[in-house]
């Protein structure tokens, strides 16, 4: 996905599919029996079922990584406004128009940050149960509030 895709319909599927993947990634921990240091468990699906917390779990970092680039969009957006805001007289119709869609898209902003912030909490939460040898899910882009290097 592309920032320049950025719109505020397409921002809110993608909190939603983000908030739904982040009950599916707890849904699947819950699921997940205990096992002990070494693996065993009492359990016989017990992999199985870790396997698939992982899966979802890399579902969610899917839906992440679209929210961080629609996030991209948005503050793009929130310049171009802040720009066009500037440049004219406070309290004119055009200053009024652009305070307007300023404030509509640091709103999205902010909601899609929050969202990001508690789908990273839910896949860090996630990675407290792991199962030995099952590779855990591990984001390779940047997290709000981490500056892309």
């Amino acid at each position: 996905m592309d920032p320049n895709d950025y719109n505020t319909p397409d921002a809110d599927r993608a909190m939603a599919r983000t908030r739904q993947a982040m009950q599916d990634l707890t849904n699947a921990v819950d699921r997940c029996p205990s096992i002990d240091p070494g693996g065993h468990s009492d359990c016989p699906f017990a992999e199985g079922m870790y396997r698939a917390k992982e899966n979802v779990a890399w579902e969610l970092s899917q839906r992440l990584k679209e929210l961080y680039t629609l996030m991209q969009g948005a503050s793009a957006m929130m310049e171009r406004f802040r720009r066009e805001r500037d440049k004219h007289d406070h309290g004119s119709e055009e200053y009024q128009r652009a305070e307007l869609w300023l404030n509509r898209h640091t709103g999205m902003y902010t909601a899609m940050l929050q969202t990001s912030k508690h789908g990273y909490a839910a896949l860090r939460e996630s990675k407290k149960k792991k199962f030995p040898g099952v590779r855990q899910v591990v984001p390779r882009y940047p997290q709000p509030g981490h500056s892309a290097q």
